[in-house]
């Protein structure tokens, strides 16, 4: 590995090459590591991590579940997990070998004792695994140490989200009953909610959908409060979830039903309704046309 790519050398002999024209996502490789089902990861400075797999790359970075795009070092530990070192800390991946096209990530940084966070990679190797099974880590100013036996479960816990304000134009309505009515014509309406993370409220992300308005889940990332100019009148039910960055969406959404009435005078009906009200006008008035003439007729002759 090095500044243009990754290469797999066999009886002397380069087997494998593997470059950003291959798929991979920086020339600059700095750490590998192989699974035993024969899977290749190579972390990179700035493009993440790779995962080679029967010939097919897969990358990770901060858009789809990894912390950091900079992987200094990949170890193993004894529980099938990744611990990943790179600028903004130290990354355990649960299940590396459940990822698909996102994959989930822990960090752990100056919250959790490792001070400074950033592990300083290079021309050297970063991380070291002991006889005990602990995992060394070169830090900018000293080192860091952390037993992965000690860290028994490392999922990120989905947070559960809900609605805490409402207003149309600016005016607050109120939440409190099973429905939100909005007001005839309503324009501009506003939600804003929250998901509670007292560990790492900075990665918490978002989305929502809007049934009857959104197609697809829209995601927020870490935007606490959306906006609909128009909202068609009928029943709508608006969903939020909530989640911890590398972590899943959590199953049971926030939800909020809003009603927006329909006029009376603007439902379907009505104008059936006035439809058929001016046909028999038409047809009333055809007819009296006709008697009137048929009379006039008669006093002619």
């Amino acid at each position: 590995m090095g500044d243009h790519g990754a290469w797999r050398l066999q009886g002397g002999q380069v087997a494998e090459h593997w470059t950003v024209d291959d798929g991979l996502s920086s020339r600059f490789a700095r750490a590998l590591h192989e699974d035993a089902d024969g899977s290749l990861w190579i972390g990179t400075y700035g493009g993440g991590l790779n995962r080679i797999k029967d010939g097919k790359i897969q990358y990770y970075d901060r858009s789809n579940g990894l912390f950091d795009d900079t992987v200094s070092c990949i170890e193993a530990d004894g529980r099938g997990r990744l611990w990943l070192a790179g600028n903004l800390g130290v990354t355990v991946l649960p299940s590396p070998a459940q990822a698909a096209a996102s994959i989930e990530s822990v960090r752990f940084a100056e919250r959790d004792g490792l001070i400074p966070a950033e592990i300083n990679g290079g021309g050297s190797a970063t991380c070291y695994r002991d006889g005990q099974g602990r995992l060394w880590f070169s830090l900018v100013s000293g080192f860091g140490v952390l037993d992965p036996a000690k860290v028994p479960g490392a999922e990120p816990a989905p947070p559960t989200s809900h609605v805490e304000y409402a207003a149309v134009n600016g005016h607050a309505l109120d939440l409190s009953g099973p429905q939100l009515v909005l007001p005839p014509f309503s324009r501009n309406l506003e939600i804003r909610y929250t998901a509670v993370n007292l560990g790492r409220p900075q990665e918490t992300l978002f989305r929502f959908r809007l049934a009857g308005v959104d197609r697809d889940w829209v995601d927020a990332g870490q935007s606490r409060s959306l906006l609909y100019p128009v909202v068609p009148w009928g029943v709508h039910q608006l969903e939020v979830q909530a989640r911890v960055v590398g972590g899943p969406w959590v199953s049971a959404p926030a939800v909020l039903t809003i009603v927006h009435p329909q006029p009376w005078y603007q439902r379907p009906w009505i104008w059936t309704l006035i439809t058929l009200l001016g046909l028999l006008v038409l047809v009333a008035g055809g007819r009296s046309d006709g008697i009137g003439a048929t009379a006039w007729r008669r006093l002619r002759s």
